[in-house]
């Protein structure tokens, strides 16, 4: 459900059916395995801040990047 908002607004910008847009979101996310990967992100162990801050980023990157 995090990716609704996303996919709504791609398919109102594209003008493509939210369907299409959703298949094609998820798709893309299976095919460059973006589950595993936040999975070896949230895995990843927190020393102290910087490690909590890193691993926000790359958490936050990914899903802004999948957005695009």
């Amino acid at each position: 459900m995090i990716s609704a908002l996303d996919i709504i607004e791609s398919s109102i910008a594209s003008k493509f059916p939210l369907q299409s847009v959703s298949k094609v979101y998820f798709a893309l996310g299976a095919r460059l395995e973006l589950d595993w990967f936040r999975a070896r992100i949230a895995a990843h162990n927190v020393h102290n801040n910087w490690d909590a801050l890193a691993r926000a980023a790359c958490r936050d990157d990914i899903d802004a990047n999948n957005a695009a």
